[in-house]
């Protein structure tokens, strides 16, 4: 009986150099609202073995199912993310190392970046399974030679001896971050710092292939020495943004405090170089728990000289009378002059509920809602949203008195009627997950009204949250409810929300902000069109 002719899958094609490709069609419901996209996709997997190939094949189709599995009911955001996984593959295929991924990863904005997050981690998973499997069948067949004689097994054991890469230990870092569930903002930390770690080791070391056998007290020393003079946001503060490691260490040597300064540079705070270094600390103690060879004490060495414990002398102060007509009686508000939605409700609803800026930017439409006549916020993390729980941050207000005579009723209903999901569907999360892009406009505003000129003089969003709850405490609203309504954990709030139902304690809490006043004319006040 002749032999089965394995069939081609039809998702893969030879070119003349018979090399591998993967092509697919996309959905017609993508394409439709995405008129853009190319309808096919098309990626080298630069590989002549079949078996290889199809691996590989399987690992696109595994993100293709993550876009249709997370998207099957929004072909915008599919499109979107389909956009995304194609630049980003092309950047990883031609980048040879992490620089060219890394800019790439940094200049996205947040929503793009939880959308790629979104889709390459199921990608991620199916990777590091087949390795899984890999190294399974490696350790049977080193097994199954036993009978041969001692020389296969000597062999075998030079193959796993103890040592790694560097750059390959410090992704099982941040990998085993990942699989523990760690907050983005704590994983986007632990990254950063391991990968600077990485970068200034690997240009001292003058080897991007430093094993962390190789890492030397001599190395490590030159790190501490560095890191306080480090440039902030040396990836994109428009001076050292393309220079290598070699070329930034260079900089750093050769280029004087005041020079940096002349260039606009600012160096990492003493509190960001001692964050990073307790990150390199745990690092090298990840290392050694995974019983990698590494020289003992390494880890010891990384301090901070510096006064990183430091608390800082500037304060934030809640803002006062006058500023809060500088920032809310502005020709902005007058003439309603803001190109976005958020730049016009965002600051009323802080100012009128202690809310902080993350919980409003992230709202869903659905989470307004009318409770028993009552128009109300629901702060909470289903979906996509992610609130500071530990905090006791979950929690309904009603929405204050003076926003439903601006209209906010009306704004809300009108995102309805579009069937948004978001309330404020422009902001974005950034790589930091943060709403950075927000943070920045609203500082520009606040600074072109003339309010926090001085560096030393501490007023920005989160002044709001005090303001707001200053002004309640000090008009006799119980500390409970306040506690509530600004998302506080307390033991008083606990009290007073099993004090009243759910019902009768939005009254209540309904009451307790129309004793929030203040001295702003808005009888002027443009409504947002």
């Amino acid at each position: 009986m002749p032999p089965k002719i394995r069939k081609t899958p039809s998702y893969l094609t030879k070119n003349r150099f018979d090399i591998y490709s993967f092509q697919t069609r996309l959905p017609l419901s993508i394409i439709r609202y995405n008129p853009s996209l190319k309808p096919i996709v098309r990626f080298s997997l630069k590989t002549c073995d079949r078996a290889l190939a199809v691996r590989l094949a399987r690992r696109k189709i595994a993100v293709l199912d993550a876009i249709k599995h997370h998207f099957s009911n929004d072909s915008k955001s599919a499109g979107r993310a389909v956009e995304l996984w194609v630049e980003y593959e092309r950047v990883a295929a031609s980048s040879e190392g992490w620089d060219d991924v890394d800019s790439f990863l940094a200049g996205l904005d947040d929503g793009d970046s939880h959308l790629l997050d979104m889709v390459l981690g199921f990608s991620d998973f199916q990777s590091k399974q087949a390795k899984l499997i890999e190294e399974n069948q490696l350790l049977k067949a080193a097994l199954s030679s036993v009978s041969a004689g001692s020389g296969v097994i000597k062999a075998f054991e030079n193959e796993v001896e103890e040592d790694i890469l560097l750059s390959e230990v410090c992704d099982k870092f941040i990998g085993a971050k990942k699989a523990n569930n760690s907050a983005k903002s704590s994983v986007v930390a632990y990254d950063i710092a391991a990968r600077q770690f990485m970068a200034v080791l690997h240009a001292v070391s003058k080897s991007f292939s430093l094993k962390v056998s190789g890492i030397t007290a001599a190395h490590i020393r030159r790190y501490v020495e560095l890191m306080p003079k480090m440039p902030k946001h040396s990836k994109q503060n428009g001076v050292t943004n393309n220079m290598s490691g070699n070329e930034l260490v260079q900089f750093i040597d050769s280029t004087s405090e005041e020079e940096m300064a002349h260039l606009g540079l600012e160096v990492l705070s003493s509190k960001t170089v001692g964050g990073r270094f307790t990150i390199v600390r745990e690092l090298m103690r990840f290392i050694e728990q995974q019983q990698y060879t590494i020289k003992p004490g390494l880890g010891a060495m990384i301090k901070y000289s510096g006064n990183a414990g430091d608390v800082s002398q500037v304060s934030r102060r809640h803002c006062n009378a006058v500023e809060l007509k500088q920032l809310f009686e502005s020709e902005n508000y007058r003439l309603c002059k803001f190109k976005d939605a958020s730049d016009y409700w965002v600051p009323l609803l802080a100012l009128f509920s202690g809310a902080t800026q993350s919980e409003l930017l992230q709202l869903h439409v659905d989470d307004v809602f009318i409770s028993d006549g009552i128009w109300a916020i629901d702060i909470n993390s289903k979906g996509d949203k992610r609130l500071k729980t530990r905090d006791g941050r979950p929690r309904q207000f009603p929405v204050h008195n003076q926003l439903l005579k601006l209209g906010f009723d009306r704004f809300v209903d009108k995102c309805r009627a579009k069937k948004q999901i978001r309330l404020f569907p422009n902001e974005k999360r950034d790589v930091k997950d943060q709403f950075g892009s927000y943070s920045k406009r609203f500082n520009r505003y606040r600074v072109k009204v003339g309010v926090g000129l001085k560096k030393e003089d501490k007023v920005d969003f989160h002044s709001f949250r005090h303001l707001a709850a200053s002004i309640l405490i000090g008009k006799g609203v119980d500390e409970g409810v306040v506690n509530d309504i600004i998302g506080h954990a307390s033991a008083i709030r606990s009290e007073a929300r099993k004090t009243y139902s759910n019902g009768a304690f939005m009254k209540v809490k309904a009451e307790a902000l129309k004793k929030l006043k203040y001295d702003i004319n808005f009888k002027y006040t443009k409504f947002w069109r």
